[in-house]
């Protein structure tokens, strides 16, 4: 299984090479293209994180003591605060974001197939594809940026 989402990730990121190639001019268009990239990916990242922060709410829909409550947030939160503090830290090194996300999302799509199955892997897809998408957004804005510098 993640021999096949390695696989994904890498005729993607073939996909968007075509794109890094055209960001290798350095011309006006270029640049609109990588800031384009750059924001993208931040904006993204941020609407994932109010999604998962979203889906810790529903730990208040069983009756329990406020400090049970405050918990079961904490803990239903640590990877949103784990990608956020990924997305700070990575704000301009952007290869740290771009690995933790697609790590999260391999890590979230593996944990439910050998938990649950492969059938079940359909459930998380509308929370990986976009870590996946937003780890290319990443990598492309790194690798514009590494062209840039070494000019």
């Amino acid at each position: 299984m993640f021999g096949l989402s390695l696989s994904v990730y890498i005729i993607v990121y073939n996909q968007f090479k075509s794109i890094i190639m055209e960001l290798k001019g350095g011309s006006d268009m270029n640049n609109k293209l990588y800031t384009f990239f750059y924001w993208l990916g931040r904006i993204l990242s941020l609407a994932i994180l109010i999604i998962l922060l979203m889906f810790s709410f529903d730990v208040f829909e069983i009756e329990d003591t406020f400090i049970n409550l405050a918990f079961g947030f904490l803990i239903h939160n640590i990877p949103m605060l784990i990608l956020l503090i990924s997305i700070i830290v990575g704000w301009k090194k952007e290869w740290i974001p771009s690995i933790t996300f697609f790590l999260a999302s391999m890590f979230l799509l593996i944990l439910l197939w050998v938990n649950k199955g492969f059938l079940y892997t359909r459930f998380v897809l509308p929370i990986v594809i976009p870590g996946i998408i937003i780890s290319i957004l990443y990598f492309i804005s790194w690798k514009y940026k590494n062209k840039q510098s070494t000019r």
